[in-house]
């Protein structure tokens, strides 16, 4: 499998650090102690030193570099190498923390301001990706919809990831633009939900056609 080219694997840096660039533009900006935790209206109930932004941008990096020196990297059942499936999980992965960073540092600037919904937007379009991708993913010990019945059936995998592809990827982008009419004391609740009812009727999907397939047989 080809391996991300030097281009695209700077374009990747590139997302992962902006969000540390963006905080160091407006760090003279911020109040001394800031919003960093928010209840299920989108309401900041928690606030903390600045600094403590710098760590949350940090899990952008941290994952990244995780996912890329990691041993077990990309490899799947079959110890296939990393590729270009991979690179777009990880791309997936630091658009949408990225978005993530850029939606809490404008939280601190202005509580009223669109920090949640650029939260909710993001996090939607980040299942949207998912759904793109999850059609392609081989069977695997690490990503994808990992129950008792794909692990166990190649067809029972193929046929669950294909059918959550769609949901994932509809449902994503439905969610997002809900996202953008949602009241704000909203967001939070939908996007939860919404991520909730996908994992579990995906992973209902895993059991009834496994059970189809043993009726069958």
């Amino acid at each position: 499998m080809q391996k991300p080219t030097l281009s695209r694997e700077i374009v990747l840096l590139l997302i992962v650090l902006s969000p540390l660039a963006y905080l160091g533009y407006l760090w003279n900006a911020l109040p001394a102690q800031v919003p960093i935790h928010f209840n299920a209206r989108g309401e900041a109930d928690g606030y903390g030193d600045r600094t403590f932004l710098f760590l949350m941008t940090g899990v952008n990096l941290l994952t990244y570099l995780l996912l890329k020196y990691v041993p077990f990297r990309g490899r799947t059942a079959r110890g296939e190498a990393e590729g270009n499936k991979f690179y777009r999980l990880r791309m997936i992965l630091a658009v949408f923390l990225a978005v993530l960073n850029v939606g809490i540092i404008q939280s601190a600037t202005s509580e009223a301001g669109p920090g949640i919904r650029i939260v909710m937007v993001g996090t939607c379009l980040m299942l949207a990706g998912l759904g793109n991708y999850m059609g392609t993913i081989r069977p695997n010990y690490y990503i994808g919809i990992r129950t008792p019945w794909t692990l166990g059936n190649e067809e029972v995998w193929k046929k669950t990831h294909r059918a959550a592809s769609s949901w994932f990827f509809w449902g994503g982008l439905i969610g997002a633009i809900a996202g953008i009419f949602i009241a704000r004391e909203h967001q939070v609740t939908v996007v939860l939900l919404l991520t909730l009812v996908l994992a579990t009727v995906s992973m209902g999907y895993s059991y009834y056609f496994h059970r189809k397939l043993s009726v069958r047989s």
